[in-house]
């Protein structure tokens, strides 16, 4: 009895001793992960600012995250922010960062990635059944295979989004000749229509700005409220006597703009992939590799499933064979 206790006090000690090791470790864990968190948020921080310098923020009626627009901006201006970041990186010490080259290579690696989605999401865009011709398809399947490709250089997980790119997207398309329509835009005029909500009934109280909410929600989906504003919207365009004699809408000087600035993005997006763009396939993807492993482990396993057959058969039909088969197969 008395050995059994004194095992029992050593167990109990041994155990305190973990414990207290395990706590010690969890501390150095915690210290060691803030630290390399402080320069990870400097760095970040610095990151943040350059992308504000280019009207990229992160709105607080999206969780404080960045949105659809703010991503946009990102790849469309991705050469001069890139480039501002990399400046920033080689600024920082060396003893307390990675080489020249690896902060040049990825800086490069980021602009042509976000280059690539540019182009890929404005086709993305493009309305169903408004997407045809044989040569669209094929821009759209190059684009989709050098972005997946960039992807992977580097260094990134698939995610489900890049999955969805990779292996869904141009059947997507395909199938409904274009998916643009099926965004979700309308959770973006949400968040206007409630910022101008909040706006009115900043000095009301929280009870009665709910009730203010829904009764402005209300109105603005009423079918007869949204018939007399888009007819009030088509009595106020101006209009403009055509070269054959009928009237035509005058062209806003927004929607002047707008074109203007798609046809820029275009020739860049052009000029870009003449220079950039190399022919040819680079890259199974995830979901073509999986199903060639499939269909080899399939057809390995009805091979083997074959001989374990013709094996039984022969088995089974010994007597029945030639006596010289029957030796051979004896023999073998």
């Amino acid at each position: 009895m008395k050995e059994l206790r004194t095992a029992k006090n050593r167990m109990a000690d041994m155990l305190e001793n973990s414990k207290k090791l395990m706590k010690e470790k969890k501390n150095q864990e915690r210290k060691l992960k803030q630290e390399l968190g402080k320069t990870q948020r400097q760095v970040l921080h610095e990151v943040e600012k350059i992308f504000v310098k280019h009207n990229i923020a992160k709105p607080y009626y999206h969780g404080g995250a960045y949105n659809g627009k703010a991503m946009n901006q990102l790849m469309t201006n991705s050469s001069k922010i890139m480039e501002e970041v990399r400046e920033m990186l080689l600024d920082i010490p060396n003893n307390t960062r990675c080489s020249d080259d690896e902060v040049t290579c990825y800086s490069e690696r980021f602009m042509n990635v976000l280059k690539v989605f540019d182009e890929l999401f404005s086709l993305a865009r493009t309305p169903s059944g408004k997407m045809t011709g044989d040569d669209t398809f094929h821009k759209l399947s190059e684009r989709i295979t050098e972005s997946m490709r960039l992807w992977r250089g580097l260094g990134l997980n698939i995610t489900p989004k890049a999955h969805a790119i990779e292996d869904h997207l141009f059947d997507q398309i395909r199938r409904l000749h274009g998916i643009g329509d099926l965004g979700e835009d309308f959770l973006e005029q949400s968040h206007q229509d409630g910022i101008k909500d909040h706006a009115r009934s900043r000095n009301s109280k929280r009870e009665h700005a709910a009730l203010q909410h829904s009764k402005w929600e209300e109105q603005r989906l009423h079918p007869g409220v949204k018939d007399k504003i888009a007819e009030v919207a088509k009595r106020s365009v101006r209009l403009k006597r055509s070269d054959g004699g009928e009237m035509v809408p005058v062209s806003k000087r927004a929607d002047r703009d707008m074109e203007e600035k798609e046809n820029k993005n275009d020739a860049r997006r052009a000029a870009y992939a003449a220079t950039t763009f190399q022919p040819g396939v680079y890259l199974s993807s995830g979901r073509t590799l999986n199903i060639n492993d499939a269909t080899r482990g399939i057809t390995q396993a009805d091979i083997q499933r074959h001989e374990i057959e013709v094996q039984t058969f022969i088995e089974s039909n010994i007597n029945r064979l030639p006596r010289n088969a029957a030796r051979n197969h004896r023999n073998r």
